[in-house]
This record gives structure tokens, sequence and C-alpha cells, in this order.
């Protein structure tokens, strides 16, 4: 195979018996032996595995997803490897088997190994040994017309070529090639491994600059810096992020997987997911509307430990608001009691979002049409409006039915009472008016002691009364105008040892979610979702279902008039992509130890059906097109 990629084959250049078996980059260890996963050659930041550029490059083309030159060059992969690699190089290749590329911080640094072809023309290239196991290839005739260094590296893993910049770099990374590398499995079309340290570095810069650039609200502020440390504590032991792509021919499957190391890291991790059998999706996810838009199931924490970290995260929360807030520590100890009664027992719980898109859109024109004609929306169809782009949300918590009831009508009478004030900068107290910034709106928790048809006696219903803030003045360039009245409806309702919570901004929609849950928990079998139990199973920290439509429907919103503007511009886009963003795509979660040591894993995985893919790759190509038209 050597002497395919070479000229003639002369007995001091060609590997045959003996030595000449051993190369000298085996002669102090394997290459790449002492390379673990997430350990790089020096420099590096990035590598690249393509499994096939024959197979997988076309098939990465029939997504559809780029522009028509850019997909012309992925359907022929041996016009890459020539623009690459010069022809006689290319020629030298395979395009059929593993592609590996190393890059680092700049593109000097660039180095790519390919296996040999088994046809390689001889005569295009000449052969010089550089050491034992080691050679340079450079093709014959016009060396004005050579490309990147190339050269043939052999050890007992098999032969690569490996091609960089200079002879530098292909020394540093030769021996991960042929070692690490080799031996690295070929399950996935694409998977790209980022250092840990390098990601982390990345995460740390970003975090830094959206601090010095913050110009919001200083409560949100305390909360960012919050979440910052916390995701500090969770990556600091991050050792590596792996990003995998296959394309199958009905669906691309997608996986994100960090892997830590380090006692602390791991530790978090034990603590808050705890050992494998607290690790079942709840029966309940099984049971949830056909018609969901996006779902999620958590598989809970570990008891004790779960418990603990949750209370820590919810003090260090507290700590933070309360700092802006005239609160006393009793009343900030109440606050955390209160919120930490409201949580799942052991964090199990189940979620559902939904909306009716076509009635939102039916509103909307409507409205549109209304002020087109120069004529106001009455406020109810306002209201209206509002309430179908808010949809629905149904949470199944599951814990002992009547103490969580018992929970949450404490919440209510907690958060009833009067919210507390914002402190004056540098002062001990502010009044609205005083310079401290002012929310437009107001809110009120209450409970409706009216029962609720249909519905078992012990039934809770919930209202958070969102008013305007009669101390609120909105600015003149109405960039924060007056919010729209309105009331968020939350029925709990009780079956066996789990408590169902549906809510939605329209009260017929929140009882009438919560007595159809009811029947369909009371009957037997039923599996929403299927797919996603056959490729999961029941043992994932986390399971659920996404769509297009569903995370659009995240962002939409009839508060204002900015909002509608924008919400109008969204269902536009979502109605002109091939399947209205409709698929799901299940997901999952799963955590598990790496070895025997105190390194762990946590895994994402994505089946995204290719009408989803379609869809998602619509929604982009949608924005210019439909935002250009309604302006």
């Amino acid at each position: 195979m050597v002497g395919a990629c070479g000229g003639a084959n002369r007995a001091s250049e060609t590997p045959a018996t003996g030595a000449r078996e051993t190369p000298a980059v085996e002669q102090t260890a394997e290459p790449g032996a002492a390379l673990t996963k997430g350990a790089f050659p020096a420099g590096a930041i990035v590598w690249l595995r393509i499994r096939s550029p024959a197979r997988d490059l076309p098939a990465l083309a029939r997504l559809d997803f780029t522009e028509p030159e850019v997909k012309t060059v992925l359907e022929n992969p041996r016009f890459v490897l020539s623009s690459l690699l010069g022809e006689p190089i290319a020629r030298a290749v395979d395009p059929a088997e593993p592609v590996d590329l190393l890059y680092g911080t700049s593109e000097a640094s660039m180095t790519l190994a390919f296996r040999p072809s088994k046809e390689a023309a001889n005569a295009e290239l000449e052969r010089k040994e550089l050491a034992n196991g080691r050679w340079l290839l450079e093709p014959k005739g016009n060396s004005a017309a050579r490309m990147p260094r190339c050269e043939l590296w052999r050890a007992s893993s098999g032969e690569r070529i490996v091609c960089g910049a200079g002879a530098e770099s292909i020394v540093a990374s030769a021996p991960f090639f042929l070692g690490k590398a080799a031996g690295a499995s070929n399950g996935s079309s694409f998977r790209v491994e980022l250092s840990g340290r390098e990601f982390w570095t990345l995460m740390q810069e970003r975090m830094r600059r959206d601090l010095e650039q913050w110009s919001g609200d200083p409560e949100e502020r305390a909360g960012a810096e919050l979440a910052n440390g916390w995701i500090r504590d969770f990556f600091s032991g991050n050792q590596a992020l792996v990003f995998e792509l296959d394309v199958e021919k009905s669906a691309v499957e997608l996986r994100l997987e960090f892997t830590f190391a380090g006692t602390g890291t791991a530790s978090n991790l034990a603590s808050f997911f705890g050992p494998e059998r607290v690790r079942v999706v709840p029966d309940a996810f099984w049971k949830l509307p056909n018609d969901s838009q996006v779902v999620l199931a958590f598989g809970g924490v570990e008891h004790g430990t779960g418990a603990k970290a949750a209370q820590t995260m919810l003090h260090e929360f507290f700590v933070k608001v309360c700092a802006e807030l005239e609160v006393s520590p009793s009343e900030q100890r109440d606050l955390e009691v209160t919120s930490f009664g409201a949580l799942p027992d052991d964090g199990r719980f189940v979620l559902a979002l939904g909306h009716d898109l076509e009635r939102a859109r039916e509103l909307h024109e409507r409205v549109e049409s209304l002020e087109e004609k120069a004529k106001k929306p009455a406020a109810s169809e306002l209201e209206r409006l509002d309430e179908a782009l808010s949809g629905w949300v149904l949470v199944g918590v599951e814990a002992e039915s009547s103490a969580y009831l018992e929970r949450l009508r404490h919440v209510a009478e907690v958060f009833e009472r009067p919210a507390p004030r914002k402190k004056k900068p540098g002062g001990s107290g502010a009044s609205a008016g005083s310079g401290e910034t002012v929310d437009p709106t107001t809110n009120h928790l209450k409970i409706i002691a009216k029962p609720l048809r249909d519905l078992p006696k012990s039934s809770l219903h919930l209202v958070d009364e969102v008013r305007p803030n009669p101390d609120y003045h909105p600015p003149p360039d109405g960039s924060r105008p007056v919010p729209l009245p309105h009331d968020m409806h939350v029925i709990a309702v009780a079956v066996g040892e789990r408590v169902w919570l549906s809510m939605a901004l329209d009260e017929k929609v929140a009882v009438s979610l919560a007595r159809a849950q009811l029947k369909r928990s009371r009957a037997g079998g039923g599996d929403a979702f299927a797919e996603l139990r056959r490729l999961s199973g029941n043992r994932a920290v986390a399971s659920g279902a996404w769509s297009v439509g569903g995370l659009v429907a995240l962002a939409l919103g009839g508060e204002s008039p900015a909002a509608r503007s924008e919400s109008s511009i969204l269902l536009a886009r979502l109605s002109s992509l091939p399947n209205r963003g409709r698929t799901l795509a299940p997901t999952w979660i799963e955590v598990a130890r790496v070895g025997k040591g105190e390194a762990w894993s946590i895994k994402l995985e994505s089946r995204v059906p290719l009408q989803a893919i379609a869809d998602t790759i619509g929604w982009f190509r949608s924005s210019e097109s439909v935002v250009g038209e309604r302006q």
C-alpha cells in the first residue's frame, strides 16, 4: 500500500519485514498511547472526523441547508479533496475512509489525516524517506502547483497521509492521528470534539463580556451573576465537549456530550442525579396530550443530596434578589421555605406546552384588519388574542397529592402579601418616583374558592392577577408601553400520587385542559410518545420532544403593540414552512460515570425527522422574505 503512494519501490523506501515494520514513531510507545479523551496535541483546539467523505458529504448536501454553490461542492467530495490537496495527492487518498482534522489557534496549525487509496497513482508522486515509518510525498513536475505539505506515516495502527502547513505541525499531529484517531469509532457521519479547557475559556470570556455590557434591571443582573456562578461551578471540570451528527434516510441523529473529570464536579453531578435507581422517566410522561408542541420529563434527583442542593440554590437566589428589596431575614426565610415546598418531590415532574396556532392566526388577522382600517380593536379582542398567543402549560408533579396541594395553598398565602419595595440606591428604602426602576405591572396571587365543575373537590384554583402599575410611566419613545391587564389561571388537580397543574390566560382553556388530563390519567393504556420510549427507554435523566412550531410559539405574545407585531411576523414565517413546524423531534439526556474513576458524562441526544429538518432550514430562510413582505 505504501508503494502505491510513492515512486519506484526502492528497498530503502519500502517497509517490508523486521525493523522496517517498527517505525521510529513507535520506538518509545504506540502513537497516542498517552492521550486520553479530551487531550489534544499542544496548540490544538478542535478535532473533526468525517466517517466517509464519499458517502457523508453528499448525504449532508441532500438536506438542502446551504447555498447552491456549497451544495454542489458537498456533492463532489473529489472536488473538495482536490481543492485542499491538489490533484496528485487527492488521487492518493481514499475518500470512502475516515478523514481527521485538527485545528488550533491559527489556520497555519490545521492538519488533516487520510487513509491511502489502494489504487493510488504511483507515477504522480515522489516519495522521500524522512525517518523510520515516515515519508515525504511530493507531486512530480511543476513544484509551483504543490499544495500543503503531505507525509505518509506508518504505525501498527495503519497508515495515514498527514497534510499541513509545514513539517512541525505534521510531526506534532501525526502521533494523535495514528493513535487516538486511528482507534476512534466510525459510528457517526460527522464528529467534532472541542478541548474542554478551550471551551471553558471561551465560555468565561463570553460571560465576562455579557456582564460588562449589561444594561438591564439590577435584579436581573443579580440573577445573571448567580447563574454564571452555577455555570462556573458546573463546567470548571469540563474535560471535553463532543458533537456528533449522523445522517440517515429518514432522520438526523444529533448527540452532544460533556465529559467531566475531578472530584468536585463529579460530586456535584452525583448530588443532582444520584444513583441510577432514581433515573426513571415518570409514567405521567406517556399520558401527556397528543397535541403538545414541546414536552419534557425529568427523572428526579437523589433524595437527600438533591434536596440539599435545591435548598442551597434557592437560598443563593433569594440572597441576591432580596439584597435589592426591603425584606427582613424572617421574610426571606419564609420565601425560601415556601418556594422549596412548591418543588416536586425529588424533582420528578413532566411538562407539556401547546398553542392553538390556527385560532391565534384568525384572531390576529381580525385585529390587523381593524387596525388597517384605522379602527381601534376592542379591549376584549386584544385580550382574546393575548390569551391565544400565550397558549397553555401542563405540569405533572410527582408528590404526595394532599400534602402538595396544602403547600400550594401556603404559596398563595405568602405571595398574596403586598410585594416588598425596592431599596433606594445607597439608602434603606424607596418609593415610586424616587429614582428607582418601577415595574410596568403588579402581581397579586389569590385563591378562588368557587368549586370547579367535573373536577375533584380538593382541586385548587389559583389566579395571578397582572395589572398595570399606577406608578409606572412609560417612556415617550414607546419602547416600553403599559402592558395589557391579564389573569394567569392555575388549576391544580390531584390524581393518586401526582398533582396536575394546568395553566393558561384563558380560564376556559385551563379548566378544560385539567378535565381532559384527569380523564386521560384515569384511563388505562395510552402512549403519546411511543417513538421516544423506543429510542431512549425509561432510564434517562430527562426525556422530551420539541417541534419548530413549539419553540417559536414560546416567543409569541400580545401584551403590547410591539409584541403583537413581532408575533404577526413569527406566525407568517411558521405558515410558510413545508410542515408548518408540527413535527416532533424526540430528545433525551443521560448521565453516566465514565470508567471506574471520578469522571462523569452528560449526553444529550435527539433524533430529528427530515420533516423537522426541512422546517428548521425553512425557518431560517424565511426570515428575510417574510419580514420584507410585511414591511
